[in-house]
């Protein structure tokens, strides 16, 4: 009982650092400002009403709340540029989920997360980012995130002239089951929309 209670006071020092390196890239990009628990919310939400197992549902909470912490490091132009990003600068972008991946490789309480940080930008079609992953070789965690971070994305307006409603945004996320995402996911993600557990939720 007392190594389980150090255990879990370690484990709480761990959330601590990574909840401030969060708040420190939101200080850094006003984008981030709440983003962070907002995809948290929305992938929890889904794994939940996939009826994944409790402690997978555990780790899907604390990699989504910590998926950008690799942005931490990217320079201030690149994260305030509204206007396209030239190949140069995707290139860097497109490196944040690795770095984010060795952050939190040196931290033995979230080992288990790292597939999940690493791999949010890949695709179901095998178009994605960093390894080209197909399918079912995307660790499950990770394609949960990547809808999430989507619907995210599109109901607060990043890449978009301006934010779409719901139904917009289930449109958008139609148009990309199989391609971009698991069909099974979106359709369990929309499911979820119509019964009202999960909807856009403001910047605080």
């Amino acid at each position: 009982q007392r190594l389980r209670k150090q255990e879990d006071r370690v484990n709480q020092l761990y959330l601590d650092t990574l909840h401030s390196l969060v708040k420190a890239l939101e200080e850094k990009d006003p984008y981030t400002a709440g983003h962070s628990e907002r995809v948290d919310v929305y992938s929890t939400q889904l794994a939940k009403g996939l009826n994944l197992p409790g402690k997978e549902i555990e780790l899907i909470h604390k990699a989504a709340y910590v998926h950008d912490v690799g942005k931490i490091g990217l320079p201030d132009r690149i994260l305030y540029k509204k206007e396209r990003l030239d190949d140069n600068e995707f290139a860097l972008i497109k490196r944040h989920q690795a770095d984010g991946a060795k952050i939190l490789e040196g931290l033995p309480f979230f080992e288990d997360i790292v597939p999940y940080v690493l791999h949010h930008h890949e695709r179901y079609d095998g178009k994605g980012y960093p390894h080209g992953l197909r399918g079912d070789m995307i660790p499950r965690g990770a394609q949960i995130i990547a809808i999430a971070d989507s619907f995210d994305a599109m109901t607060t307006g990043r890449g978009y002239n301006s934010p779409l409603t719901i139904d917009e945004a289930i449109v958008e996320l139609n148009k990309s089951s199989g391609t971009q995402f698991n069909p099974a996911y979106v359709n369990k993600f929309i499911e979820l929309i119509v019964q009202g557990k999960i909807y856009p939720h403001k910047n605080k």
